[in-house]
């Protein structure tokens, strides 16, 4: 192999200094182990995707705060406050079902991570402040 101008070697992955070969490391993504009842992997399916393009349609309300904190916005990055989420009405920690499309509802982000696994009360929809 020859020397490259700049001291490297023609080998990918490799670099020659003063007699030395050092690697260089790439870093490797390990996914984390899934724990009984971890159902984040949901999110990442095509199927939970196009749940997401059907029930959170542009001019959709916040089914948390009920567009007290604005309209839901299309046009911003993802983890925006205000950019689209759907959120489980009976979450998955207590026994709601992951694709009953009657189960979700369109959310804010920041709506729905406020409001983590609680219910919503019994009475209305109104008055909630879970953010």
């Amino acid at each position: 192999m020859a020397d490259r101008p700049g001291g490297t070697s023609s080998g990918a992955g490799l670099a020659a200094t003063a007699g030395v070969v050092v690697i260089e490391r790439r870093a490797v993504r390990r996914r984390r182990p899934l724990t009984e009842g971890d159902l984040s992997w949901i999110r990442s399916t095509a199927r939970w995707k196009r749940l997401v393009d059907e029930i959170c349609v542009p001019g959709a309300v916040c089914g948390i705060c009920l567009g007290e904190r604005g309209p839901i916005l299309f046009d911003v990055r993802r983890a925006h406050p205000l950019s689209r989420s759907l959120d489980h009405i009976k979450p998955l920690a207590r026994g709601g079902d992951p694709w009953d499309p009657a189960n979700l509802q369109p959310a804010h982000l920041s709506c729905n991570a406020a409001k983590g696994d609680r219910e919503p009360p019994a009475r209305c929809n109104r008055g909630w402040s879970w953010y």
